[in-house]
């Protein structure tokens, strides 16, 4: 759950996901229609991708963390299906 309303993170959107999963052409299309940067990092096993994900905290993942953490107890949300 995301609160609404709030205003967009500054940055660059980053997607870690399994090597050639999401269709270079599909990131490229929404990187340009949205304005955003979009960064991919592969992992192939699910133990790399907990660690790649982990050691990717940063203030902009924190940050996130604390916008979805505080949208559970906000009568203002909405599913992010």
């Amino acid at each position: 759950m995301i609160a609404a309303g709030l205003d967009p993170e500054s940055g660059p959107l980053r997607i870690y996901n399994w090597n050639g999963y999401l269709d270079p052409k599909i990131k490229k299309g929404f990187g340009k229609e949205y304005g955003v940067d979009v960064e991919e990092t592969f992992f192939s096993t699910t133990d790399e991708a907990v660690a790649k994900i982990a050691s990717g905290r940063s203030s902009s993942t924190s940050s996130s963390r604390r916008r979805i953490a505080s949208a559970g107890s906000s009568s203002e949300s909405v599913s992010s299906r």
